[in-house]
């Protein structure tokens, strides 16, 4: 079994220049499937019907569509995703979910760990009826709109896909544990795993909505490259808090950062430095307004150089020092 997977994948070749569909097909209602990365070669570990698998070979370059949803989750370390004719950069805590009419492949870096889940749609259709029977979709959070709307292929979200990125830094320990507990119940045959693998599902795909945790972006390929890259950038910047330097811009997209900040300005206006300031400033007021932090931890944490350095950015972007931002918005509550 494990070695008919690879030749079956390897046997995939593309007859022309241009790239073209190749379609996969889901073997099982749920699967989940990991690569992990090593120096010269790629750790597959295949889970599905009960049965876990582990093989070692080459990455699969090979561009794909599939005839199911796919969720992407990075865990560890960094990859670049190929999506038609666009390049996406993710890191630990960010992933995509892509829906069937798009092609792609991934290259995970050195050290990168990435698990896939795959849900057939006759598997989303039988959670989703069971779960909202009498709501309309436009009702739903953006991930089940989004799933019920390709599953009724409406033309609008057929060249798009999902984004995410986790908002803190530190691993939720809520989606670590639907994770490994989804894991566990594909990987066995007990009685009553088909119920258990459905509800988790949907606990994930609500985990993946929480607002408070993960930012949710739908992305449309019909972007130019342009806007597509500065979308890119935008994410990033999000993900770090804007607590970034110039050189990890460009180890993330590997391109300079004097063409990525050219590329931001002229989509938004704003110049990257702009927008970290600002993300860094969305931070600030969290952490003062939502936990019980020190100004000074607060100011290390979002990586000045000094208490009095905070202070100054701080009230020159909100009129108010950190302290009284935070008296005033405390009264309020």
């Amino acid at each position: 079994m494990k070695k008919s997977l690879l030749d079956k994948m390897k046997s995939i070749e593309l007859q022309t220049a241009a790239v073209e569909k190749h379609t996969l097909a889901a073997k099982a209602p749920i699967s989940m499937f990991f690569k992990t990365a090593q120096p010269k070669t790629i750790l597959y570990t295949s889970i599905i019907d009960g049965q876990i698998d582990f093989f070692t070979g080459d990455n699969i370059n090979i561009p794909h569509q599939h005839d199911y949803f796919e969720l992407m989750y990075v865990l560890t370390g960094t990859l670049t995703n190929y999506i038609e004719d666009k390049t996406a950069f993710y890191q630990a805590g960010s992933g995509c979910l892509m829906n069937r009419q798009v092609s792609h492949f991934e290259v995970p870096d050195p050290g990168c760990t990435v698990v896939f889940i795959n849900f057939s749609v006759s598997f989303l259709e039988e959670i989703f009826q069971a779960a909202f029977p009498k709501n309309h979709p436009a009702e739903q959070e953006m991930i089940v709109r989004f799933l019920q709307a390709n599953m009724q292929d409406q033309k609008e979200y057929q060249r798009s896909y999902i984004e995410f990125n986790r908002l803190t830094s530190e691993n939720d320990p809520v989606l670590f544990v639907l994770l490994d507990s989804l894991q566990q119940e594909i990987a066995t045959k007990k009685i009553g795993a088909a119920f258990l693998q459905r509800g988790l599902a949907l606990r994930l795909f609500d985990a993946l909505q929480n607002r408070q945790l993960v930012s949710t972006r739908l992305v449309s390929l019909d972007l130019s490259k342009e806007a597509f890259l500065c979308h890119q950038v935008l994410n990033f910047i999000e993900k770090q808090h804007g607590i970034l330097s110039r050189s990890e811009l460009t180890t993330a997209f590997h391109y300079n950062d004097e063409y990525l900040n050219r590329i931001v300005k002229k989509q938004t206006g704003d110049s990257i430095m702009k927008h970290s300031k600002r993300a860094r400033l969305e931070l600030a007021v969290k952490l003062l307004t939502e936990s019980t932090w020190t100004i000074r931890q607060i100011s290390e944490a979002i990586g000045f150089q000094s208490e009095a350095h905070f202070y100054r950015f701080f009230k020159e972007n909100t009129h108010l020092s950190p302290g009284e931002f935070r008296k005033q918005h405390s009264s309020e509550k």
